[in-house]
């Protein structure tokens, strides 16, 4: 590993130069560091060192494009697996197309309640300060402490990832996939009565589970009290997501690891940025996945009778058609469109928490002759997209043109140090993601694809392996 990225401490004592590096090529780029003094064994004070506490980072164009993406942030975690133990805290923000938007980062010494109120002390001073932001996260100790610091001053929410509070359910309860499974369809219910028909159905099967799960805060883990702060979005998959992709730089030096979310946050707004502008030029106005969304209910609301109440107030009442093979639909919704500033809310509750238009709405809108995809929130139109990433990076110039650091020296996090022993590179596994391996089934030999054993101890007969051309003559 040193070989390669160099070695640890001196990774330490480059990060100055790096952070300055950065700040002047890419102007408006923000590195937070925090050092704490170095004291010897006599608590005399080491005059010329400092020792690593804590780094915040973020990019200009991060920052630049977040306004244009829908106003929820996601955070997590992931534990670092080099010489020196620590958290990397990652925010990531969601485009238009409901892709990942990398936010900032945050090197800390662990996830507890000063690092996490730090991390979001930074993320509001030097990301964002707008009001109506929506946190989504796991229900960790240290974020509910520092959030409940924080949301009446700035005017943020937080919910909770519906698939962390599941995983809570069946560490509590066990695996019960039946029960699971049914909290899951009451949780995204968009509808009073829905929930009710799931939690119906749960308090049946395990009375105990019921009452636990409706004695959480509801609006913090079910759509249909959310009133529409998560835009829809159930889990902190974009965060966990973005997290797999940095898996492989947590072993690496401090230093390396924070030039290298550099490369990669510039990959990624390059890629989605010519993405968008190709969408664009192609006609599409629109992010893909909403429109491609909109176009599977649109056969549905065809199958709608829209009945007019009151024009100038946009009143509608519409009757929903038989579908999914006569087992849904048959039931009547209150539609209010507002034509002037293409907004509208509909009883089923899909329209204002997902700020895009359900069937109904979509039947309401042909029935006057309005472009249903006018109806879209403005977070889903490819001119956001486009906006969200249109900042560009500039080149890092090599290391031996980085401006030359005359401070104090900063040494490693001593009290960190990693002991001796292969570190866990995994992340420990919970109930959640158990049952995902559940539903994609067993896992099966890659030889003859039969469950229960895999290619090493497969009975049948042995692969066959080129051993290239052969050198025996006919």
């Amino acid at each position: 590993m040193a070989e390669v990225y160099g070695d640890w401490d001196d990774s330490y004592a480059l990060l100055p130069r790096l952070m300055s590096a950065m700040e002047e090529s890419n102007p408006g780029t923000v590195f937070v560091p925090w050092y704490n003094n170095v004291q010897t064994e006599d608590q005399v004070r080491v005059q010329n060192e400092l020792m690593f506490h804590r780094l915040f980072w973020t990019f200009k164009p991060c920052i630049d494009g977040f306004p244009f993406c829908m106003p929820v942030i996601q955070v997590d975690g992931t534990f670092l697996t080099g010489k020196y133990k620590g958290t990397l805290l990652i925010a990531t923000g969601v485009d238009g197309n409901l892709s990942i938007f990398p936010l900032a980062f945050a090197l800390v010494e662990g996830e507890n309640n000063l690092s996490w109120a730090w991390f979001f002390d930074q993320l509001h001073a030097h990301v964002t300060q707008i009001i109506g932001i929506t946190i989504i996260s796991d229900r960790h100790a240290g974020i509910k402490h520092a959030v409940n610091g924080f949301l009446d001053q700035w005017g943020w929410t937080w919910r909770w990832c519906i698939r962390h509070f599941l995983a809570n359910f069946q560490h509590k309860f066990g695996k019960k996939k039946d029960i699971r499974d049914q909290l899951w369809s009451a949780a995204v219910a968009h509808q009073p009565k829905k929930y009710e028909q799931k939690m119906k159905t749960i308090r049946q099967i395990h009375q105990a589970g019921a009452i636990w799960a409706e004695g959480q805060d509801l609006h913090m883990w079910t759509f249909h009290m959310d009133n529409g702060a998560r835009f829809g979005i159930a889990t902190t998959n974009h965060g966990e997501s973005i997290n797999g992709v940095y898996k492989g730089i947590r072993a690496m030096p401090v230093s390396v690891l924070v030039e290298v979310t550099y490369w990669k946050v510039n990959e990624w707004f390059v890629k989605r940025r010519d993405l968008s502008i190709e969408r664009e030029r192609a006609g599409h106005s629109i992010a893909r996945h909403i429109f491609d969304g909109m176009q599977k209910i649109k056969e549905k609301s065809s199958k709608h009778r829209v009945v007019l109440f009151n024009r100038n107030e946009g009143i509608f009442a519409v009757q929903t058609g038989i579908w999914g093979g006569g087992r849904r639909g048959h039931n009547r919704q209150s539609v209010t469109l507002h034509v002037e500033t293409r907004t509208g809310e509909c009883t089923c509750q899909k329209y204002q928490n997902r700020r895009v238009p359900c069937s109904h709405a979509m039947a309401v809108a042909k029935s006057i002759t309005l472009n249903a995809y006018s109806l879209v929130s403005p977070y889903y139109t490819e001119q956001a997209i486009r906006n969200s990433y249109s900042s560009s990076f500039s080149p890092l110039p090599d290391e031996a043109y980085w401006p030359v650091d005359n401070g104090k020296l900063i040494i490693p996090p001593l009290h960190l140090k990693r002991t001796k022993g292969r570190p866990r590179t995994e992340r420990i596994h919970n109930e959640m993601d158990q049952s995902q391996r559940a539903r994609r089934g067993p896992k099966r030999c890659s030889k003859c694809r039969q469950p229960g054993h895999d290619k090493r101890r497969c009975p049948g007969p042995p692969l066959e392996q080129d051993s290239g051309p052969s050198t025996n003559q006919p």
